[in-house]
């Protein structure tokens, strides 16, 4: 469980990232990942409640 914490933070990271660098190319692709990221965290909170819990 703590791999997939590790691993959902990582992809997490490197999508704001790639929001932020986007941000001044293509302000529509980068609005188009907005949505993900809020999944992304949500499911990092969800999994990192799940690790805490156990």
């Amino acid at each position: 469980m703590k791999l997939a914490f590790i691993d959902i933070l990582a992809i997490c990271l490197l999508n704001g990232c790639t929001i932020f660098l986007l941000w001044k190319e293509d302000r529509c692709s980068s609005l188009i990942l907005i949505p993900y990221q809020a999944w992304l965290m949500f499911a990092l909170a969800l999994n990192g409640s799940i690790v805490y819990l156990n």
